[in-house]
C-alpha cells in the first residue's frame, strides 16, 4: 500500500511540473509581438514548438511577418483582450488562449496565441491574425 501511494504522490507531482502559468504564457506572446514590432526574425522560432517549426520553416516565417508588415503597416501597440485557461489530461496538454488587439499603422488586428508548456517551457502551438476594420 504504501508503495502505491509513493508512487500516486509521484505522478501528481510530476503533473504539477508541467502546470501553466498564464503570466508566462503573456510573456512569450508579447515576447514575440515585441520582436515582431522591432523586426528582430532571427530567433522567433524560439517562441513556437517543436511540431510547429516543422511545418513551418522560420524562412517562411520571416517572409509571412514580411508581408503582414507590407500590408497592415509596423506594429504601433497591442493590448491583451482575453485569456482562457484550458485544463486537459495527460494525453492532451493544457493550453493558455490569449487574444490580443493589436494596432498597425495601416489597420487594426487581432492576433490570437494557442500556447502550451512544451517540456518545461511555454511555447505557441498555434497563431491566428484576423483584420477588424
Amino acid at each position: 500500500m504504501k508503495k502505491f501511494l509513493y508512487i500516486l504522490l509521484l505522478f501528481f507531482l510530476s503533473c504539477g511540473w508541467a502546470k501553466l502559468d498564464p503570466e508566462k504564457a503573456r510573456a512569450v506572446a508579447e515576447g514575440f509581438l515585441t520582436d515582431q514590432k522591432n523586426e528582430r526574425y532571427d530567433d522567433i522560432n524560439d517562441y513556437f514548438t517543436p511540431s510547429f517549426n516543422e511545418s513551418e520553416p522560420l524562412e517562411r516565417k520571416i517572409e509571412k511577418l514580411k508581408k503582414i508588415k507590407e500590408a497592415l503597416g509596423a506594429i504601433e501597440s497591442f493590448e491583451l483582450t482575453d485569456t482562457k485557461v484550458t485544463e486537459r489530461g495527460l494525453d492532451d496538454p493544457s493550453t493558455v488562449q490569449l487574444t490580443y488587439k493589436v494596432k498597425y499603422a495601416l489597420a487594426t488586428a487581432e492576433q490570437t496565441f494557442i500556447i502550451m508548456n512544451d517540456e518545461g517551457t511555454h511555447k505557441i502551438t498555434f497563431q491566428n491574425i484576423e483584420t477588424k476594420n
